[in-house]
């Protein structure tokens, strides 16, 4: 009988050896595919369909031995590198369907290297203007479908794309612009999805 426990015993530390070694040789490989995926975003379409052509399926083990490249981190670079396209083009599609959009005015202020930001503004803009200035591009995170767009412009370029004066936006908006001093290297406008009141998602 004590032989017996002893058998059991030493089975199950086996066991639980051998489970804990699959899990540690999948996380690895599946960290190993991420940052194999990212890398890979370098590379052309054509240079990867040529990777993916020649790449087999192996198993487990001898992927994590052999140190070769997996067919899925491959099709993982090239999905992102198409959503990166397809996002970074900022199409009239995506902007269309981003519906109500909050804008943060951001303004850095030059001294010599150094940069400072001024305080940001809550502001509204003449989104369509400024859409169809060609400025706006889109800066959405494919990886965790953020959406989100910015547009870059000189201090006085930012004063084309405010609402009119009798807009009840214009006057803070305006008075922030006034007050950014003439070191101001650049503005940017990000546009954020605007948060829903909680009474609103409640209904």
């Amino acid at each position: 009988m004590p032989a017996l426990g002893l058998t059991l015993a030493l089975l199950t530390l086996l066991i639980v050896a051998g489970l804990c070694a699959a899990i540690a040789c999948r996380q690895t490989l599946r960290a190993r595919d991420r940052d194999d995926a990212w890398r890979y975003l370098a590379w052309d379409e054509a240079s990867l369909a040529k990777l993916r052509a020649g790449l087999a399926p192996r198993s487990a083990f001898t992927r994590l031995l052999s140190g070769e490249p997996s067919p899925r981190a491959v099709d993982d670079a090239i999905a992102m590198k198409r959503e990166f396209a397809r996002r970074i083009a900022g199409t009239h599609s995506d902007f269309d369907a981003s519906g109500d959009m909050e804008v943060r005015l951001l303004a850095l202020d030059q001294r010599g290297l150094r940069y400072e930001l001024v305080p940001i503004c809550l502001a509204r803009l003449d989104l369509e203007a400024l859409q169809r200035s060609g400025r706006l591009s889109c800066v959405s995170d494919p990886v965790r479908g953020h959406t989100a767009f910015a547009a870059v412009m000189t201090r006085e370029t930012l004063r084309h794309f405010m609402l009119p004066e009798n807009h009840p936006w214009f006057a803070p908006t305006f008075r922030w612009y006034s007050a950014l001093p003439t070191s101001v290297a650049f503005v940017l406008a990000h546009l954020v999805p605007a948060e829903r009141p909680q009474a609103e998602e409640r209904s």
